[in-house]
């Protein structure tokens, strides 16, 4: 099993910042949602179905043991 990278020690505050836009990609519409922590890139997903509309998002930690 690959080992994760620890993006951020446990007990350590950290900046979470989600952005969430509508935008164009060679000419089709979709929905880019970018996830940083403490200014790197986690992930970035494009939603070409515009799946996700107006409204309000939850967070689930998960303890690092449980996987």
């Amino acid at each position: 099993m690959p080992r994760l990278l620890a993006l951020v020690e446990p007990d350590t505050w950290f900046t979470y910042e989600i952005q969430v836009r509508d935008d164009v990609w060679r000419g089709r519409d979709m929905t880019r949602i970018k996830v940083t922590i403490d200014g790197n890139e986690l992930y970035e997903y494009l939603d070409f179905a515009t799946t996700f509309g107006p409204g309000h998002f939850a967070f689930q930690q998960h303890d690092p043991a449980a996987a």
